[in-house]
């Protein structure tokens, strides 16, 4: 079985097109559904474009592509691979790569292992958390040596009390789901 998804859709940057092109499973544009999509198989993958509620979890691998026209509430996601055009509300994990794209929209819990491109347009308030190998400096564990090295000394400027990050003002967004 071959995937309907055409090379010229596709405009990810850092996750594999054979990865992406290889999706045979698809909730398409006009499919509403709410449950649990779970697979062991790791060349797994759902190509989503209609509206979903619920957990989707690849326990080994997986490729999940999140259309334009895809609008995921109160998701949970888990895949090796996850490639962002539309709403995800949620949390999600990506094990290998995170893509988010200008028309991308996410809101919620981010964890990625590896790999994250967001493109220039696409739109995030959430938290999210780099799980993965710091690069030689200890991983999760030497969090506490990287907040009091990059303290500030006692002769370098502080950020005022009360100050403690900058809010970035962004317009609401909404999409129309009949």
């Amino acid at each position: 079985m071959t995937s309907n998804i055409t090379t010229n859709t596709i405009n990810s940057r850092i996750i594999p097109a054979e990865k992406l092109l290889a999706i045979t499973s698809k909730i398409g544009l006009d499919v509403s559904f709410e449950g649990n999509f779970v697979s062991a198989d790791p060349n797994a993958g759902l190509h989503l474009e209609g509206q979903f509620q619920g957990a989707i979890r690849f326990e080994n691998g997986g490729v999940i592509h999140v259309g334009r026209g895809a609008v995921i509430s109160k998701g949970q996601i888990l895949a090796d691979h996850i490639f962002i055009e539309g709403i995800f509300e949620g949390d999600l994990h990506a094990r290998k790569s995170l893509e988010i794209t200008g028309t991308g929209v996410v809101s919620g819990t981010i964890i990625y292992d590896e790999n994250l491109d967001l493109h220039a347009g696409a739109r995030m308030k959430a938290t999210m958390e780099f799980s993965g190998d710091m690069g030689g400096r200890g991983g999760k564990e030497a969090k506490a040596a990287d907040v009091s090295e990059e303290a500030p000394q006692a002769n370098e400027e502080r950020t005022p009390p009360g100050e403690t990050s900058r809010v970035l003002n962004m317009p609401p967004f909404s999409r129309a789901v009949a």
